[in-house]
């Protein structure tokens, strides 16, 4: 490996049911604590940060929010849902590269 050897480790709990805004839709989520921690074995080194996982029921993950030690924030959210057609016009883009 590029960085050196690395135990990655995630865990992930149930925190909550609740609804989550993004972009004026409403989605009924489960939200997800996830736990990470990567140690780079080489350098005797551990690093954590969390996150919480947003998943809505028949579409998915819709939103993210990550926070790292040094105070980061990192947030993502769902901007669209592809149509079926919308999706395989995008596959066929990808595979022509």
């Amino acid at each position: 490996p590029i960085y050196g050897n690395e135990v990655f480790t995630k865990d992930r709990t149930k925190n909550s049911f609740t609804d989550v805004n993004i972009y004026g839709k409403k989605y009924a989520t489960v939200k997800f604590l996830d736990e990470y921690e990567i140690e780079l074995q080489d350098r005797d080194q551990i690093y954590k940060f969390y996150q919480f996982t947003y998943y809505a029921k028949g579409i998915g993950m819709v939103k993210y929010e990550r926070y790292h030690p040094d105070g980061t924030k990192i947030i993502l959210e769902l901007s669209e849902i592809l149509t079926e057609k919308k999706f395989q016009k995008l596959k066929e883009k990808v595979d022509k590269k």
